[in-house]
């Protein structure tokens, strides 16, 4: 599991269930299986960077970035 310096909270309604992403693997399984809308530019984005992150393709940091990003694109983001 590759952790993030930093985690990252999101917010999904209509719940209000806050998630800390604290690691790829998470954040891999939030944009495969929690992500309102598997749409828009950042989330393919962030799917891929995730993705090749775990595979070692790219750094963890610009995955976080992604994601970031992507949950910004949705509106969920609650800190980061």
């Amino acid at each position: 599991m590759i952790n993030w310096s930093k985690s990252v909270e999101v917010v999904f309604s209509p719940t209000r269930e806050i998630r800390v992403i604290s690691n790829l693997h998470d954040a891999a399984q939030c944009l495969l299986h929690k992500w309102p809308s598997k749409t828009g530019k950042a989330y393919s984005k962030a799917r891929t960077a995730c993705l090749n992150a775990l595979e070692g393709h790219v750094p963890a940091f610009y995955a976080r970035e992604a994601f970031v990003a992507a949950a910004t694109e949705v509106n969920i983001l609650r800190s980061a």
